[in-house]
């Protein structure tokens, strides 16, 4: 045993104390070593529990269910953070590993709330590397790398003071969830968080009787009669029904009006703060009394769902949302419990959403060829900018119906379906083909074809003449109640359709189902009601509030007009004059109205505007005094004046004609006298733009500030003659579905010029192609666009090129 000898307080002690090694970091307390990770998991967790909290009503998951599920990826980001920490614990290279992580959550957290409304919330598109662009994406990574950098030089601060630094960022970034959780968290006992319904049996019929009611989104009584006149083989198809041309939505709204159908019940509560039955807001209804009004009126014993029921029917609902039918077993046939993993869905919807508002705008579209890579094995044409919910649904139905439809095993069916109709987006035309900006009556008679192909297939199965169909609007295009309602019951026919301009109401519909079926003798029913004869040619009045425009006046503009989107209101010519009914985009309490016609041959310009202080329906200008030729129309302005008040320009989809002997809108695009294009002359595309110096595809589809071109697409330019050489030089925009791979243009020749496309985004892509010496005459040089991806592995998505700009340049 070795007994310590005493050698004065001056001696040194023999006992060695154990030192740091060199280099070493001091590890902090506990609860400042996790504060940087639990600082960064709660910026990337927090906003997605907030979006949850703003919108309980959207998800199948519950209250309980979602903070649960909050927590759970709260405790797993945070144990991930935790190991670079662990990694680096007692390291000299700690210190900058905490406070890259605390900064890297204040950066989080100032996207979220700040910078996602300062800067742009999405890369325009079409945009390209333009100075201001560049400006733009500097400032705000500028913004971005503010927080990192600051935490990285005050490191030792971070490190010191790491706990109460998470705390203040937690406590930010938590407030807002907390205030809706304490003025907006009240979850409605909607039962599709418990069911919700299958669709194994959608298109399957009874073998006897069959009651269908076909509800087609925003179809209003003028856009159905512009329809009926514009497709008169629509009109042979509907020949059988009864129009009820005067019906009425008394709540303009989908969650509101097809309860009101399927029950006989209307929504007699309040309706959600903020929302009138004349709003143009009405939504997704968010507040426990409707949810109340669901369960009840379809549990009454006088809904046509619960009489159908009663009567033997088998009853069967396909909501397009899930807040306007009762899912529950007791209500629909085709019921089914929730599943895990339609939780799993609601989860990552809540995910995107927060991501959409946490990602910077100028790593969208990175981000969306990612996301769209990993989610969509096939990419369509012009997907970019709808969802596959929005974009496809009509589609899907129609393709569905044509290969599904069968009689099955059940004597009585009653079906409710739903078809988008002329909704917002309007992405899709006539034929049901993806043509985002078309008018909104192109969309609904694509809509309605679905309505066709099943009025043709109950024929040839021999259910048509049994079977009670209801075809009908929920609302108007501008949330309004002016709706339409065709009606054929059994055994019905006529020559032609019946218009029968009785008021009435889309409550009433339930009810006279049950009459003219038999089910209730007893119910009022709208086909025995007396009305005024209506027809295609008349509309309901309204009173308009009209604000009107003083004369147009020549302005000088150097370039076309720029402007964001089509118009969706509706345009008309009246007595020489012109009326624009707004849209819901444009009414708004106060601002600056503008109106500009531009010459398309000459590009001369003349506008008209005035300001207003109150709410209107529609402009009127009583005099439209322009010279002769062929004119685009942008209806624009300042809404909402004052500081933060944008301009926005619209064009009108439809070219306007003046002649001396009057003037008309043109069915088509006109065709200018042809040209070739000159030296120095660009050209750049747009939904309303004319090309005389290109021969464009058969098929393609231009969009704003964008030719779409499919892999393998001609295009022909007309070169001038006795030049050269030159270059055709062409400017591209990079697209949500543009992967990795190699541009090509190649000329009938053979001559071609390419270029390797990385999947870094954004980059410009510019291409040019020299041009040989022309002889003597104009002529037209074909041009093939072809793109081949890298990876052989995703050779089944369809590239788009959007061919923004040709120009013909001198050769250096």
């Amino acid at each position: 045993m070795k007994v310590p000898v005493y050698m004065g307080k001056n001696a040194v002690s023999n006992t060695v104390k154990e030192e740091k090694a060199p280099g070493a970091a001091k590890v902090p307390p506990w609860w400042n070593f996790a504060a940087p990770a639990l600082a960064l998991a709660g910026a990337l967790i927090l906003p997605a529990l907030t979006v949850f909290v703003g919108n309980l009503n959207q998800f199948t998951l519950s209250l309980w269910q979602g903070v649960v599920a909050a927590l759970v990826l709260f405790c797993g980001t945070t144990l991930l953070f935790l190991l670079p920490l662990l990694f680096g614990r007692g390291k000299r290279c700690y210190p900058w590993i905490a406070a890259g992580m605390l900064g890297a959550g204040g950066s989080c957290a100032l996207q979220y709330l700040v910078l996602g409304e300062l800067f742009l919330k999405d890369w325009p598109a079409g945009s390209g590397f333009q100075p201001d662009m560049i400006l733009l994406v500097i400032s705000h990574l500028f913004c971005l790398l503010l927080p990192i950098g600051a935490a990285l030089a005050y490191r030792n601060f971070c490190v010191r003071h790491g706990g109460k630094l998470a705390a203040i960022l937690l406590l930010v970034l938590g407030t807002p969830m907390a205030e809706l959780f304490f003025t907006r968290a009240k979850s409605a006992d909607y039962d599709f968080r418990d069911y919700t319904f299958s669709e194994e049996e959608k298109f399957t019929f009874g073998r006897r009787e069959n009651i269908i009611l076909l509800v087609v989104d925003a179809m209003s009584e003028r856009t159905a009669k512009e329809v009926l006149t514009k497709y008169p083989e629509l009109r042979e198809s509907l020949r059988d029904f009864t129009c009820f041309d005067r019906m009425t939505s008394p709540i303009p709204s989908t969650a509101f009006a097809v309860p009101a159908m399927l029950t006989g019940k209307a929504f007699r509560g309040n309706l959600p703060p903020g929302n009138t039955a004349g709003s143009l807001d009405l939504g997704v209804p968010d507040g426990d009394e409707h949810a109340r009004y669901l369960n009840e009126a379809f549990r009454d014993k006088g809904a046509l769902t619960s009489v159908c029921r009663s009567m033997g029917y088998r009853v069967e609902g396909y909501p397009l949302i899930p807040q306007c039918l009762s899912l529950s077993p007791e209500v629909i046939d085709n019921s089914v419990p929730i599943t895990e993993e339609i939780h799993e869905t609601s989860l990552r919807q809540i995910m995107e959403a927060a991501l959409d508002r946490q990602i910077p705008f100028f790593l969208k579209p990175l981000w969306e060829s990612v996301h769209t890579a990993a989610l969509t094995p096939f990419v369509e044409e012009c997907q970019e900018g709808f969802t596959p919910f929005v974009k496809n649904y009509d589609q899907i139905f129609y393709r569905k119906l044509d290969r599904e439809f069968q009689v099955g095993q059940y004597d009585k069916v009653f079906k409710y379906l739903h078809l988008r109709g002329a909704h917002v987006p309007v992405a899709t035309d006539e034929n049901l083909e993806l043509r985002p900006g078309v008018e909104r009556h192109r969309q609904l008679r694509g809509s309605l074809r679905n309505a066709e192909l099943l009025l043709k297939k109950l024929k040839a199965s021999g259910l048509y003449e049994r079977s009670m169909i209801v075809i009908t609007g929920d609302h108007t295009e501008q949330y309004r109640p002016e709706t339409i309602t065709f009606m054929k019951r059994p055994g019905e026919t006529h020559r032609e359709i019946i218009f029968n301009s009785a008021p009435c109401r889309v409550d009433e519909i339930a009810g006279t189902v049950a009459r003219e079926c038999g089910l209730r003798p007893e119910s009022p029913s709208i086909c025995a009601r007396q009305g005024k004869q209506g027809g295609l040619r008349t509309l309901r009045e309204k009173e308009l509030a009209v604000l009107r425009l003083p004369p147009l006046r020549p302005v000088v503009r150097q370039g076309p007009c720029e402007y964001g989107s089509l118009f969706g209101g509706v345009v008309t010519l009246v007595s020489g004059g012109l009326q624009i009914e707004m849209e819901v985009g444009f009414d708004r309490s106060r601002g600056i109205v503008e109106l500009y016609a531009e010459n398309a041959e000459n590009g001369r310009c003349a506008m008209t505007s005035c300001t207003y202080e109150r709410r209107f329906d529609c402009i009127r200008l009583e005099k439209l005094d322009l010279v002769p030729g062929i004119y685009r129309l942008f209806v624009g302005g300042h809404f909402d004046a004052g500081a933060s008040a944008e301009r926005e320009l619209r064009a009108v989809r439809h070219f306007l004609l003046v002649e001396e002997e009057g003037m008309r809108f043109l069915a088509e695009r006109p065709v200018l006298p042809l040209r070739p294009l000159e030296y120095g002359e660009s050209v750049a595309f747009s939904e309303m733009g004319l090309y005389p110096q290109l021969v464009l595809p058969e098929k393609h589809v231009l969009t704003y500030r964008a030719l779409v071109l499919g892999s393998g697409a001609k295009l022909g330019v007309r070169l001038p003659s006795g030049r050269g050489p030159y270059v055709l030089e062409f400017l591209f925009s990079r697209t949500l579905s543009l992967m990795p791979g190699t541009l090509r243009v190649t000329a009938e020749d053979g001559r071609s010029v390419m270029k390797k496309i990385s999947g870094e985004s954004p980059e410009e892509l510019r291409l040019e192609l020299e041009i040989p010496e022309n002889g003597d005459g104009c002529r037209v040089e074909h041009l093939t666009f072809e793109y081949t991806l890298f990876s052989r592995e995703r050779a089944n998505i369809r590239n788009l090129l959007r061919l923004e700009k040709i120009t013909l340049k001198r050769k250096n």
